[in-house]
């Protein structure tokens, strides 16, 4: 673990974050050490246990969210100025954060689902920022629309940019809009993502990033089309 200068305007995004993913990550914790406690206890009376394919595929499952939870906490710690993350790189970083935000949500949907969602360039800063802002918006967005429609997401691309959509009804549109000025009026400035900016649309937050900063999955890769 090593400590570094916290990037601007990430701790006020990490904050609002943890407040609603780390009750998430605190009942995964408590179901995980009831579970491996009753795995301990049958290995110990039954040593044959481990040909259980059952056994092995729960052991498996838990192995791949203790690395999903793991990775949400190093998102906040780096966004935090607490590099817990190090040379680690997530390229499926919004597949493994975003399902967690949902959680928080009271189980939102997201359309299409979390699986098809952009990979994260590796060299895009640390890994963590671009990822740390999309479920921020996710967050907000989740909060203002009704919890029966889902969040709804569209990747393009134009010029030298990409934009990653976020569906917002205009009503919810309408509640977003002052958390999208900056404390002058003006667009709200997210400097630890370079070259970013966030916009409104009737219906639609919208995140530009420069171009290739997201990258279509390897389950989609027909994800990313042409401006509209």
């Amino acid at each position: 673990m090593s400590s570094q200068r916290r990037p601007r305007g990430s701790e006020e995004v990490a904050e609002e974050l943890a407040a609603a993913l780390l009750p998430i990550v605190r009942r995964f914790l408590s179901r995980s050490t009831r579970e491996y406690s009753e795995i301990e206890e049958r290995l110990a009376s039954d040593p044959d246990a481990l040909s259980d394919e059952a056994l092995l595929e729960r052991l498996e499952s838990g192995r791949e969210e203790e690395e999903r939870m793991g990775w949400c906490l190093g998102v906040l710690g780096a966004a935090s100025g607490c590099d817990l993350l190090l040379a680690r790189r997530e390229r499926r970083a919004l597949a493994a954060l975003l399902p967690v935000v949902l959680e928080a949500l009271g189980g939102r949907r997201l359309e299409p689902p979390a699986r098809e969602l952009p990979e994260v360039r590796p060299d895009a800063g640390g890994g963590w920022e671009a990822p740390l802002l999309v479920a921020w918006i996710v967050l907000r967005i989740g909060v203002a629309r009704r919890a029966d429609l889902p969040i709804r997401w569209a990747l393009f691309e134009h010029g030298r940019e990409q934009s990653l959509y976020l569906s917002a009804g205009p009503g919810e549109a309408g509640r977003l809009a002052p958390w999208l000025e900056g404390a002058q009026g003006g667009p709200r400035e997210l400097p630890f993502v370079p070259g970013a900016r966030l916009l409104a649309e009737p219906d639609a937050l919208v995140l530009v990033l420069p171009r290739g900063t997201l990258q279509p999955s390897d389950s989609d890769r027909s994800a990313v089309g042409t401006h509209p």
